[in-house]
């Protein structure tokens, strides 16, 4: 919380270290941002609005749900009145029942320094997702677009035998493409690494072998607090119509994309509606 109480615009010129290009990029120092990373509802967003009202930077949301339109109260998004404050980024980029890949965001983000949207030295990048933040700070290698016909193989998988069916066959083709023991129960990760398995990628992302250069600032606070805090949103989200926007999103789409589905809060919500949960 320092950079946004302290009103020195020196401190967060002391963090703006981290480049946000891939390692190999001969222009990979000339573009750096200031980089906040933290629990949920830590107060991230906020940090990170206060730092671009002191310092004139434009703000990039890196968080794989506020991709999409529509999501809005359970992805906790900067309200209008802060968007009319400070230039946003990252946010209503695609249709919830659509897939959206941290590849695709990494060349959203490629796009907008090349098109002059972003600037070195006058951005906040603040997350959100790990995979999304690792993508800007060490790159990503080519890879394949999605398929739809993999992911459902892929999904049929985890379906009929969860999580230790999806790593089995994994382990069949493609051992090296197993994610990090963190990351090795995310259903998400392993039916991606199938898909690229499948079509024959060796060998994992360069980012594995990587080491990050710059500085990522992350934001903490004592874990009583911070439970405080996350129960204090969830009643506002809820305060705030999560149920009807939840609500909304299935009867406009119907069906939504396994990621947005998979929302923490819009889960819940949509188990509520569907009677499991009271």
């Amino acid at each position: 919380m320092l950079y946004a109480t302290s009103g020195r615009q020196a401190e967060a010129e002391k963090i703006r270290t981290t480049p946000l290009r891939q390692p190999d990029d001969p222009e990979a120092e000339a573009f750096r941002a200031i980089v906040l990373v933290g629990p949920t509802a830590v107060g991230k967003t906020a940090v990170a609005h206060q730092i671009a009202r002191l310092t004139g930077d434009d703000v990039l949301c890196a968080d794989s749900m506020s991709v999409y339109r529509g999501m809005d109260v359970g992805t906790a998004k900067p309200t209008t009145a802060m968007r009319h404050q400070v230039r946003y980024f990252g946010l209503d980029l695609i249709e919830p029942d659509r897939p959206f890949s941290v590849g695709q965001f990494y060349e959203y983000c490629r796009t907008l320094y090349r098109e002059g949207k972003i600037r070195s030295d006058h951005l906040v990048v603040v997350g959100g997702s790990g995979l999304y933040i690792k993508a800007l700070t060490h790159g990503l290698d080519p890879l394949p677009p999605a398929s739809a016909a993999l992911r459902r193989r892929a999904r049929e998988i985890y379906e009929a035998g969860g999580v230790e069916g999806l790593l089995a066959e994994l382990e069949r083709v493609a051992p090296e493409l197993i994610p990090s023991p963190r990351d090795e129960r995310n259903p998400r990760r392993l039916m991606r690494a199938l898909e690229i398995a499948w079509q024959g990628v060796r060998p994992p992302r360069s980012w594995h072998q990587a080491k990050t250069r710059g500085v990522v600032v992350g934001l903490d606070c004592p874990r009583q607090l911070l439970h405080q805090r996350i129960e204090r949103r969830v009643d506002e989200m809820l305060e705030r119509g999560l149920v009807e926007e939840v609500r909304t999103l299935r009867e406009r789409y119907g069906r939504l994309s396994p990621t947005a589905a998979s929302a923490i809060g819009y889960a819940e919500i949509s188990d509520y509606l569907d009677g499991r949960l009271t």
